[in-house]
């Protein structure tokens, strides 16, 4: 895989290359993520990890974006996405997510600046890379409903905490 170059910062951004870091125990997609990388994002794959271990080495990787892909971390994901937020400051895309909305959900509480399910294919993880690196939250209609939803839930369980605590009872109140 491209080791990172020692080009400025300035030239980086005069010339568009994006740096994508990749965490997935897919040797195969990470070929084709570089691949893909170089033809339609003019970037490169500068960083990848396997192994949890790897992770906390993004923080020195001087990234654009995280890709994280999900499918080959399976119940694993929601953790290895924390994991990466804490060390990276870039923002992360899951790809390979299920329909599943909990799993969709869960990864977005991790720290998931967007999701790209298993059938969108690679033309729509591209898009999704240059529009999460933008800034721009990316996943589908059903799950940001779904994020809404948990939003508007933990809201009105804090609320009802707020304005009807549940009372405070004596040792002789409690018998």
């Amino acid at each position: 895989f491209p080791v990172a170059r020692d080009e400025s910062d300035g030239e980086r951004q005069r010339f568009g290359i994006r740096r994508i870091g990749l965490i997935s125990r897919d040797l195969l997609l990470a070929e084709m993520m570089s691949r893909m990388a170089k033809q339609t994002l003019r970037g490169e794959i500068t960083f990848l990890a396997s192994e949890a271990k790897d992770v906390p080495a993004i923080a020195n990787a001087h990234i654009d974006v995280v890709v994280l892909n999900s499918e080959t971390l399976g119940a694993q994901a929601s953790m290895w996405t924390r994991r990466t937020v804490r060390f990276s400051s870039s923002p992360l895309l899951a790809m390979g997510v299920d329909n599943d909305l909990e799993e969709a959900v869960g990864l977005i509480e991790s720290g998931a600046a967007g999701l790209v399910t298993r059938e969108q294919g690679m033309e729509a993880l591209a898009d999704a890379i240059g529009r999460v690196i933008l800034g721009e939250a990316v996943c589908s209609p059903q799950v940001m409903r779904a994020v809404f939803a948990r939003l508007a839930e933990r809201s009105r369980d804090a609320v009802t905490r707020e304005i009807d605590p549940e009372p405070v009872l004596s040792q002789k109140e409690r018998q």
